[in-house]
């Protein structure tokens, strides 16, 4: 052939002798080129993507391999991919595909996966519960508020807290129970990590003695 590349009609230079007892009482006149076709090489790809930490996106980091690539030659494979939405999963669908690129990509014809799993894990986050200084009111009651360190910004997410003092009493500095939790559309995508105790005070309660009149 002309060259090595895939194609159709493909100039094939060619010459021709004669052998045998009887050849050289022949004189031969032939033909020097023909054509002829080279059909592309049927490869696989495989296409794989990485798992991630939920990132708010669908992007999704994608490689692969080839099988059936004769050695030396030029050619690449080009992935790329999607995950089928943004949230948190386990072995979650992947749209993917490939192609080839190189000096020699055009010798051949790929044959690979449009689809693949990963895993999305759940985003760390912090927060941080705060309660109110009060007044002694005679309960245990506490007004609790909190911080989330982490979240991805334009998520729908809340951070519910709740707590109570340790014991109804008057001081400072008291311990505070406290617990919170994750709601709104994208918690699920959130792993939370918070404290269970604060401190703050409560303050005595002012009351005022009634003046008693002499009866006298």
């Amino acid at each position: 052939f002309a060259d090595k590349n895939a194609g159709d009609d493909k100039q094939v230079d060619v010459s021709g002798s004669l052998s045998g007892i009887d050849a050289g009482n022949y004189d031969l006149s032939t033909n020097d080129t023909t054509t002829a076709d080279i059909d592309r090489k049927a490869i696989t790809g495989n296409i794989t993507a990485d798992d991630k930490t939920y990132d708010g996106t669908r992007d999704a980091v994608t490689g692969g391999t080839l099988d059936g690539v004769i050695a030396g030659d030029d050619i690449a494979f080009d992935t790329e991919g999607s995950f089928a939405d943004k949230n948190a999963g386990d072995e979650k669908q992947v749209d993917v595909s490939g192609s080839l690129s190189g000096t020699d990509a055009g010798n051949y014809d790929l044959s690979t996966n449009d689809t693949t799993t990963a895993d999305i894990d759940r985003k760390a986050i912090t927060g941080n519960i705060t309660v109110g200084d009060k007044t002694y009111d005679g309960t245990r009651d506490a007004v609790t508020g909190g911080t989330l360190d982490g979240v991805i910004a334009g998520d729908d997410i809340a951070f519910d807290t709740e707590g109570a003092f340790a014991d109804k009493n008057a001081g400072d500095d008291k311990q505070v129970d406290v617990s919170g939790s994750l709601s709104g559309t994208d918690a699920g995508n959130y792993d939370l990590s918070t404290n269970d105790t604060t401190t703050a005070d409560i303050d005595r309660k002012a009351i005022t003695c009634p003046t008693i009149e002499n009866a006298w």
